[in-house]
């Protein structure tokens, strides 16, 4: 923005003639207040920084009037330079609104001689400038410390705990704190607390990546936490000390809420503590989370509330995306004869990785029982190849759409295991021959996540298929933010058309309700929770 444009305002009240109406005067004193004005030595009128900030870096008025009172401009020349620095390393205008809004200051320092070299540092170690943008947006008080004596010395002390380049990447992108912190007052003695009680070097430089905010308390009350740690049990050779202390730093409100919970359930102190020691995370739930764990695992799986106390781990793992898909699955394997009650773990179930469960379940969604039928057969089919002509009809028979209340659908056959004796259909001349077979059947159930293609849509919603299943999804259980468009593709798009819901779009849903007919199962589904919707649009492909 121009100069005089930026101080028009304040010019504005300046006496061009004097007392005596001698405008020679008037002007000396208008030159005299701009000599002043663009002086080092004298400090810009607030209203010309309030300008400044509206205009140049993008600030509403009710925040360039608060910052205006934390930096103090004495010319244009550093903040401009600033600004012009930012832009030429990618900062978007609010990414630089935003590092100004929360870091006024920076735009007081020598843009050459202080803030490029932390910005080629930065940039040395790895990170791109559009991240380094994101970063800095998100933390501007990285570039508070100075170069040689905080930032630099930072990535050496990550590097001393052991941490490769990558992880120092990955915290200077998402957890930039530590590299706010003070190093030598606030981290290092605590560093120094746990690695004299024989803390492993890995596990501390685990904490750190993940917990550096406290490992950047006071130590004094760093301290307090390890002291109260040790004195319930903890070893600090574990890691769960670590995690214990990342517990109790939490406010104690949280706790609180926790132990109650858990008490609501029949859980004594004793349990909770209990819980604690085997799972320290098991503290930090909301109380929703918690609630809804523990319904499903008590209420619906029939387990006992005080059993899962000695597997609090379990608590903490996602409801919707691996307890309820998993212990659904175990649910129908045990129904169905196929897994022993008495062999199923709450610990194992919830604990081994996906492939392994899907290996030892031999199923997702799909169960592999074994069903009969019987199947006629027109008298004309016997003879050598008779086996082979039951099971050609009953492949028929099955592929027409076989779906029952207790089992589903049946989606293939994998094996024939007998073929009884054929009885003569009366009044017909059939003959009717029971069949056992195996084969894998599929029953979506409530609660159940599915990746589903889009068929057909209207303003009442859209319909959807997980083959076999077919899924509805009414309006009402579409985000709010979705609205139906009549077009020539009509669709469910938001208000910026960044997503779109279309014929062939891919997206994932909740099932919230099902029902199982003769020939099909019919269910109805949710996109409206979180990590629901469209995954894939292929219009924008």
């Amino acid at each position: 923005m121009a100069r005089h444009s930026i101080f028009s305002k304040c010019f504005r009240f300046a006496p061009v003639f004097g007392t005596n109406r001698q405008p020679t005067q008037g002007l000396a004193s208008l030159f005299g207040l701009q000599k002043q004005l663009f002086s080092t030595r004298v400090i810009l009128p607030a209203e010309c920084t309030v300008s400044y900030l509206v205009n140049s870096c993008g600030l509403s008025p009710e925040s360039a009037a608060l910052v205006s009172h934390k930096v103090k401009l004495r010319s244009l020349h550093k903040p401009n330079s600033v600004l012009a620095l930012f832009r030429e390393y990618e900062f978007s205008d609010a990414q630089i609104s935003e590092v100004v809004r929360r870091h006024p200051l920076i735009l007081a320092v020598n843009a050459k001689k202080t803030l490029l070299p932390k910005l080629e540092f930065l940039t040395s170690i790895g990170i791109s400038r559009l991240d380094l943008a994101r970063t800095l947006s998100n933390n501007p008080w990285v570039l508070r410390g100075s170069l040689e004596n905080h930032i630099v010395p930072t990535c050496s002390f990550l590097k001393s705990l052991g941490l490769s380049h990558d992880k120092i990447l990955y915290l200077l992108k998402h957890k930039s704190s530590i590299f706010s912190e003070n190093l030598s007052n606030k981290v290092i003695p605590n560093v120094e607390v746990v690695r004299k009680l024989g803390m492993p070097q890995s596990c501390i430089a685990r904490f750190v990546s993940i917990h550096a905010n406290i490992m950047a308390r006071k130590p004094e009350l760093f301290s307090q936490l390890v002291h109260q740690v040790l004195e319930m049990g903890f070893d600090p050779k574990n890691f769960n000390f670590l995690y214990a202390i990342a517990a109790l730093s939490m406010k104690e409100t949280t706790w609180k809420r926790c132990r109650e919970a858990y008490m609501r359930w029949g859980w004594s102190e004793d349990h909770v503590l209990s819980a604690f020691r085997m799972y320290p995370q098991c503290m930090v739930l909301s109380e929703k989370k918690l609630m809804g764990t523990m319904d499903f695992l008590v209420n619906k799986m029939g387990w006992q509330s005080r059993a899962v106390a000695k597997y609090s781990h379990v608590l903490c793992y996602s409801l919707e995306k691996r307890i309820i898909p998993r212990f659904s699955v175990v649910r129908v394997l045990v129904l169905n004869g196929l897994i022993e009650e008495k062999s199923v773990s709450l610990a194992t179930v919830s604990s081994l990785l996906e492939k392994c469960f899907l290996d030892s379940s031999r199923l997702n969604q799909e169960v592999l029982l074994v069903m009969e039928r019987n199947i006629q057969l027109n008298p004309r089919y016997f003879g050598p190849n008779l086996q082979e002509n039951l099971v050609t009809q009953l492949i028929k028979d099955v592929n027409k759409g076989t779906c029952s209340q207790q089992h589903g659908f049946v989606v293939a056959i994998t094996g024939i295991e007998n073929i009884g004796k054929g009885l003569i259909v009366n009044g017909t001349g059939f003959v009717s021959f029971p069949v056992r077979y195996q084969c894998v059947v599929c029953r979506p159930f409530k609660g159940e996540i599915l990746e589903a293609v889009v068929t057909m849509k209207n303003k009442m919603g859209f319909f959807a298929e997980a083959d076999p299943v077919q899924i509805f999804v009414s309006n009402h259980l579409i985000p709010d933010d979705m609205e139906f468009e009549c077009g020539d593709i009509p669709n469910y798009t938001t208000s910026d058309g960044s997503v779109k819901i279309q014929i062939d779009s891919e997206v994932r849903l909740k099932i919230i309700g099902t029902q199982v007919e003769r020939t099909q199962i019919f269910c109805v589904g949710t996109i409206k929770d979180d990590f629901l919707g469209v995954i894939n649009d292929p219009a924008s492909v």
